[in-house]
């Protein structure tokens, strides 16, 4: 955990303004598959739209709320706010 405090301070002081939007996605899913919910919610809440939620995304959060206890709230939020791009097959 103390890591990942690190790694937020330094996400915030980085000059991101040369970062295409695609990269913003990708580095949103490694945030989320790696449990780095404080650097997640820094990328949705700056630079993510509503519309770059999709299926794939919403399995991760799945995924990761089977897996870790970690941030349960954070990902309860994303699973409730974006629910309508889930699809149960």
């Amino acid at each position: 955990m103390y890591a990942k405090n690190d790694y937020v301070t330094y996400f915030l002081r980085l000059n991101l303004e040369g970062v295409a939007h695609k990269q913003f996605v990708t580095l949103f899913e490694v945030a989320i598959k790696n449990d780095a919910f404080k650097v997640a919610l820094h990328i949705y809440l700056r630079y993510l739209k509503n519309a770059d939620m999709d299926s794939r995304m919403m399995e991760l959060f799945i995924y990761t709320l089977r897996d870790s206890l970690k941030f349960h709230e954070v990902k309860l939020f994303f699973v409730h706010e974006h629910f309508d791009v889930y699809t149960i097959a």
